[in-house]
């Protein structure tokens, strides 16, 4: 290659060291191992080292005073062949080449502001793709084949009754807010019930105590077809007790409470 572009391409990689861009690229691949399923934050990282190698072009032409010689460079690269041993191995490693070209040719500069604004951007995109993949999607896989599920759940109770715990249960209203489920798996059907092709309802009576975990469940109505059960109450009860709730709260303190669950299996 011509001296002016070897001298172009060595100011592009010194300009990385300085700036200390090889800890931002560690980073960056330690959050692409934890989060390797996740194709919102793959998008994130590579519009951010696009980002970043735009601004470096841009530097480098500033710096050398040289638009010509360094696209020929960046040009030269790209047309070599893939076995060539590249003096820059990460030079060209994001297959961007057309917009960095496209870029320089248009003169535009990638000023500070705009890289914080792409940032700030690629952060919300990763961090609201997150959010709704948990509201969306359960943490934990259900065992029973596919159903329509359904939940509502209401305030129940009065303060006090016949529980057995060394609490009083709150109602919800007048000042008590009601828990909020966080994690709640779905009650599987049994074998029995899918075989004799059960539907209905279940609906319960669920304590919640002021962490958040249930205290206590109890059957309050049963209404299934064909007047079988098959286990499906047991499901509801056993599932039920592993839910975990964001506690009611009452003068800003966790409190418990109790409140009905109805459960609603049916097949598709």
């Amino acid at each position: 290659m011509e001296e002016s572009h070897q001298r172009a391409i060595a100011c592009h990689e010194l300009l990385h060291v300085a700036r200390r861009d090889w800890l931002l690229n560690l980073l960056e691949e330690l959050v692409l191992a934890f989060f390797w399923f996740h194709p919102a934050v793959w998008w994130a990282v590579r519009s951010i080292r696009l980002s970043r190698e735009q601004v470096v072009d841009s530097d480098v032409v500033a710096l050398r005073g040289a638009r010509k010689p360094y696209l020929h460079a960046l040009l030269e690269i790209a047309g070599m062949p893939r076995a060539t041993a590249l003096p820059g191995p990460l030079f060209l490693v994001e297959n961007q080449l057309a917009r960095r070209v496209a870029l320089l040719v248009k003169e535009v500069r990638m000023s500070k502001p705009r890289l914080i604004a792409s940032l700030v951007i690629a952060l919300a995109v990763v961090v609201g793709t997150g959010w709704w993949g948990v509201k969306t999607f359960w943490l934990k896989a259900p065992s029973g084949l596919p159903t329509e599920f359904m939940v509502g759940y209401a305030s129940a109770g009065a303060p006090g009754s016949n529980v057995p715990s060394t609490f009083t249960y709150y109602k919800v209203g007048d000042g008590v807010t009601a828990p909020q489920p966080i994690y709640k798996p779905e009650p599987p059907y049994t074998p029995q019930a899918k075989r004799d092709k059960v539907e209905g309802a279940v609906v319960t009576s669920v304590g919640v105590d002021a962490r958040g975990a249930v205290s206590d469940v109890k059957l309050t109505a049963v209404s299934l077809s064909k007047n079988l059960r098959d286990g499906l109450d047991e499901s509801v009860l056993k599932t039920l007790r592993t839910w975990k709730f964001k506690p009611a709260v009452k003068d800003g303190k966790p409190v418990p409470v109790k409140v009905t669950v109805e459960v609603s299996f049916k097949l598709f």
